[in-house]
């Protein structure tokens, strides 16, 4: 009986060295992503069209007349021409006008942010916008921190698959 316990214990041991392993696997690959998002915008005429498709789904998600739109200062102006352009899309396809405004007044990496990935750490807005809607009391965070944030929870499931196989248990998509 001693020697099955002490076997069971090995065991769990070397299967929590195993997962402790992949999930630094996993971390490493989401930090070295994070560290690539000031990276985007380097592409200015790719990332306005980022900007656009951004502002065009907080458009749908808040079906609102008048947005005001958070942006890092440096991207003030290139986020006026995708608010516009998102608005001209959004009108096509729904038939609502909406009028957007940058808000120049507080913008995105003014400030520091608590870091959103929980490792206690500060961080500036590498980019993306914040929607503001139903006069302020709404907010669509659509930063670029927020939704690799989404996709860290979204796709960690097929990420892991995709690096360590599917697990006997793990319910497989046909």
């Amino acid at each position: 009986m001693a020697q099955q316990i002490a076997a069971s214990n090995i065991t769990n041991k070397s299967r929590l060295k195993i997962l402790n392993a992949r999930q630094q696997v996993l971390d490493q690959i989401f930090e070295d992503a994070r560290k690539k998002l000031p990276n985007i915008q380097k592409d200015k005429k790719k990332y306005e069209g980022i900007l656009k498709n951004l502002i065009l789904e907080a458009m749908y998600a808040l079906m609102e007349k008048e947005l005001f739109i958070r942006a890092r200062k440096s991207d003030a102006e290139i986020v006026d021409r995708a608010a516009k352009a998102a608005a001209k899309e959004f009108e096509k396809a729904s038939g609502i006008s909406v009028e957007t405004e940058v808000d120049t007044d507080r913008p995105l990496g003014a400030e520091r942010y608590e870091s959103l990935f929980g490792d206690g750490g500060l961080t500036f807005s590498a980019g993306g916008v914040v929607v503001l809607g139903h006069g302020g009391k709404i907010e669509y965070d659509n930063t670029l921190e927020e939704r690799l944030k989404l996709l860290e929870t979204a796709a960690l499931p097929k990420i892991r698959a995709s690096i360590f196989g599917y697990h006997p248990t793990d319910l497989q998509e046909s």
